[in-house]
């Protein structure tokens, strides 16, 4: 794996505050439920959603959704689990859930190799738009408003 790629993997895994052991532990607890094959994603999601109307704002809304799915495959099986805790505890049953939802076999196996991957980042920011407070946000709506009403007066 490139430096830059194992950069990122690291910096997730700390943001997910898991650990290699965590993952192998929980890729044997699937390989040993009967699952060919796995892997886990974790998956971090921040959204804000503001309506604005008739020049005032008149509705907020701010979710996050953060946890691991975890997909295992036996032969031609696909089973998947999630879990919005981020416990080892609840990584593994989750693991254990997915395959059973899979399983295919009584076959045993250890996983061979863990492979982290990456994805390339096409957006690259100085300001991640999730560390933008809300405050900050209402003005460009406003602004974009505005625009858009010099643009044509039906909006």
């Amino acid at each position: 794996m490139r430096e830059s790629n194992q950069a990122n993997v690291s910096e997730m895994m700390r943001f997910f505050a898991v650990d290699q052991k965590i993952i192998a532990d929980s890729l044997s607890i699937l390989l040993d439920a009967g699952a060919d094959d796995g892997e886990l994603f974790f998956q971090y999601r921040a959204t804000n959603t503001i309506s604005y109307e008739d020049g005032i704002i008149n509705r907020a809304h701010s979710s996050i959704d953060c946890g691991v799915g975890i997909r295992a495959v036996a032969g031609d099986n696909t089973g998947f689990a999630f879990s919005e805790e981020l416990s080892d505890a609840s990584i593994k049953r989750a693991a254990k859930t997915a395959a059973t939802i899979a399983k295919s076999g009584d076959r045993v196996k250890k996983p061979i190799e863990i492979r982290a991957q990456s994805h390339k980042n096409y957006y690259d920011t100085k300001i991640k738009w999730h560390d933008v407070a809300v405050e900050s946000k209402l003005p460009i709506i406003s602004q974009t408003a505005d625009s858009a009403k010099q643009q044509d007066s039906a909006i």
